[in-house]
């Protein structure tokens, strides 16, 4: 077929008239996604700045690995932005107090907690509430169980029935899906895959990460015991009281494992340590610090630092107290981490 470019208005015209002016757009119409920051700033850093509206996110790891922890910090930090939120609690966990320690609003207008696993009804449930709530945190995808499932005997097997109800159900959702008014998380387990490479996979099946534009690998990394000037430590510490090492805290290791949202950085993952007295709230502190040695804004030399008003301090807690203590050196290592 020949090329006529002179016709071009009059055929997007005749398209735009018949599919409702949905079907196409130009290139320079589509803005960057707004960002719903997760209030780790490290992972902020990470992924361009926060979960993207307009897309899914699918995050996964193993038991413990602050999954859920991510995503309750997201749901508060869209609570201050405006808007509403739905979590779907499949593994029947939600807990009201824990939540609100992390800062979530649990209010009517700004949180609605759905229950119940099976896979067809949370999903037709959401795709109900994406015309009047904003951020739909999926809690967990790999507690689906399907109706087949539920009216089957014990006996009978269903290979890959979960993974291909979300399949078909996620592909569904995705034409009742509001490119600016929505976003959904979905929190997932991974298990390890059979076969000589025994790698870490998610559940639920590949679509769930075909369709996401973000998929956020998270996984325990080490326990974290606490020194005698309060800060934390991987060396074990025994307690006086049960002459047992008794873990203060822990450390996550983040990785992205698929960005279309983001040009890759320098930093390809994150690292982030969690004090448990804290209440759910990553050590910032801990990360600025590891920031102010990596860019080079102290000196480093040997054990000893060079610190910008000329002072020398020896380890890291001496760039750790100086930070908490100078505001305006704080907010420059905040500004370089985010580039």
């Amino acid at each position: 077929m020949s090329v006529d470019p002179g016709e071009y208005k009059k055929v997007i015209d005749a398209i735009k008239k018949s599919y409702k002016n949905k079907s196409i757009t130009i290139g320079t119409d589509f803005p960057d996604p707004v960002r719903i920051p997760t209030g780790i700033i490290e992972i902020d850093s990470l992924i361009g700045g926060g979960i993207p509206m307009g897309r899914y996110t699918h995050i996964w790891g193993g038991y413990s690995s602050c999954k859920t922890l991510i995503s309750l910090n997201t749901i508060a930090s869209a609570q201050k932005m405006g808007l509403s939120c739905v979590y779907y609690d499949l593994e029947n966990q939600f807990q009201k107090s824990w939540a609100q320690s992390v800062g979530v609003d649990t209010s009517e207008d700004a949180l609605t907690v759905v229950t119940g696993s099976v896979v067809e009804e949370v999903c037709d449930v959401m795709e109900a509430l994406l015309s009047v709530r904003n951020l739909h945190v999926i809690d967990s995808v790999g507690m689906g169980v399907t109706y087949p499932e539920l009216n089957s005997e014990p006996s009978q097997q269903f290979m890959g029935i979960v993974a291909k109800t979300w399949t078909a159900k996620l592909r569904a959702l995705n034409s009742k899906f509001d490119t600016k008014d929505n976003a959904v998380i979905m929190i997932n387990q991974s298990y390890t895959s059979m076969g000589p490479t025994g790698a870490e996979v998610p559940r639920g099946g590949a679509m769930i990460d075909f369709i996401s534009s973000l998929s956020i690998n998270t996984k325990k990394s080490s326990w974290l015991y606490k020194k005698d000037d309060g800060n934390l430590t991987k060396e074990k510490k025994t307690s006086d009281f049960t002459n047992v090492a008794e873990p203060a805290g822990m450390e996550i290791l983040v990785k992205l494992t698929k960005n279309k949202v983001e040009v890759p950085k320098q930093l390809g993952a994150a690292r982030l340590r969690l004090e448990f007295q804290t209440k759910g709230k990553f050590d910032e502190i801990w990360t600025l610090t590891r920031a102010a040695i990596f860019y080079n804004l102290v000196q480093r030399s040997g054990s000893w630092y060079t610190l910008p008003d000329g002072e020398k301090v020896q380890g890291e807690t001496g760039i750790r107290n100086y930070i908490e203590e100078n505001e305006s050196f704080k907010e420059l290592c905040r500004k370089t981490l985010q580039g």
